[in-house]
């Protein structure tokens, strides 16, 4: 059986059983967002080895399967991406600002309020 009647059967028993949700659709399988948390996951990890490749790709396909499934998150690229740009910028420049603020707040309170031994 090819791949393509696998994929029909599947989709064909999904639909029977009302799990359409699980089965990507076929234009939905190459998934940017896939590639962004596998390269954040090589980066942060420093080393490239095939546990770490491998653990890498599991978790990136665990999120991106959550984050389309779960969260109705719908696919990312082209136009909708570069769109969506500004925003993502400012919400960056907003969360620097906040940790910021808090971590001004944290030494504060740790002068003001040091206990004296």
């Amino acid at each position: 059986m090819h791949f393509n009647g696998l994929m029909r059967s599947l989709t064909a028993l999904a639909e029977k059983e009302g799990t359409q949700w699980l089965i990507l659709k076929t234009k939905e399988r190459g998934s940017p967002l896939f590639f962004l948390l596998f390269l954040i996951w090589i980066v942060l990890n420093g080393r490239v080895d095939l546990e770490v490749v491998l653990t890498g790709a599991a978790v990136s396909a665990a999120l991106t399967w959550l984050a389309r499934t779960v969260l109705k998150l719908p696919a990312w690229g082209g136009l909708r991406l570069i769109r969506r740009l500004p925003r993502v910028f400012l919400y960056l420049f907003y969360l620097f600002g906040q940790v910021v603020v808090s971590n001004l707040q944290v030494i504060e309170r740790l002068l003001v309020m040091s206990p004296t031994f």
